[in-house]
C-alpha cells in the first residue's frame, strides 16, 4: 500500500533525538489528539463496522459512537502497523499491540487515501513520542 510505504519513509527519517534526519525537531504540539469515524473489522464475523476512533495519550481507542461505549484500545508503545489487504475495502491497515499481556489487533479502513495518510501519520507520530518518553525513563 502506497500510504504505508510513505508512512514507513516518514518513520525512517526520524531519529532518537525526536527530530528528523535533517535536524528539524518535532514539537509536542505536533502530537495533538485526533479523532473521527473509521471502519473497523469485527473479530468474529469479519464485517466492517463504523466506529469512532480517538488517538491521544499514547493510545488508540475506538468507541461505538462519539461519546459512546468504548469497544477497545491499543497502546501505541511497541505496536506494529501493517497493511491489511481486503477484497471489500481499499484503504486498509492493521495495528497490533499488547495490553496486559494480551495481543490486541484492529483492522481499520479509511474512506479514501488522504484520510488513511492522515491517520497513519498521526499514529506514527504518537507512537514515536510515547516510545521516546518511555525509553528516556531512568531508574
Amino acid at each position: 500500500i502506497k500510504g504505508l510505504q510513505e508512512a514507513s519513509v516518514f518513520a525512517g527519517k526520524v531519529n532518537k533525538q525526536m527530530g528528523l534526519s535533517d535536524g528539524t525537531k518535532i514539537k509536542e504540539e505536533d502530537f495533538e489528539k485526533k479523532e473521527g469515524y473509521l471502519l473497523r473489522q469485527g473479530k468474529t464475523f469479519k464485517q466492517w463496522k463504523r466506529s469512532y476512533f480517538v488517538l491521544g495519550d499514547g493510545m488508540l481507542q475506538y468507541f461505538t459512537t462519539k461519546g459512546g461505549r468504548r469497544m477497545g484500545k491499543i497502546p501505541l508503545f511497541d505496536c506494529n502497523i501493517s497493511s491489511h489487504p481486503s477484497k471489500s475495502k481499499q484503504f486498509t491497515f492493521k495495528i497490533t499491540g499488547t495490553t496486559k499481556d494480551q495481543k490486541k489487533e484492529v483492522s481499520i479502513a479509511a474512506q479514501d487515501e488522504m484520510e488513511m495518510h492522515g491517520w497513519l501519520n498521526a499514529i506514527l507520530k504518537h507512537k514515536l513520542i510515547i516510545e521516546e518518553e518511555i525509553n528516556n525513563i531512568t531508574f
